[in-house]
């Protein structure tokens, strides 16, 4: 089935979902921040959990994923 723009723009017009979740609050800037750079591997690294996703069978439902932050 082929989306067009006239079906995106009735479905908004009419979805009573999208204007019950449509966000019309103010908008807020991040303020930014001054970053540093690394020079050497391992220096730095994020960890992020993802989840809760669907239990895998060996229980699971959470992924941990590590980025070092020079090398990607």
């Amino acid at each position: 089935m082929a989306w067009y723009v006239q079906d995106v723009e009735e479905y908004i017009r009419y979805s009573d979902v999208w204007h019950k979740n449509k966000f019309t609050g103010p908008y807020a800037q991040a303020s930014c921040q001054e970053t540093d750079t690394e020079y050497e591997q391992w220096e730095k690294i994020y960890l992020v959990i993802v989840g809760p996703l669907p239990m895998t069978e060996e229980r699971y439902k959470y992924i941990l994923t590590c980025q070092e932050n020079v090398s990607k």
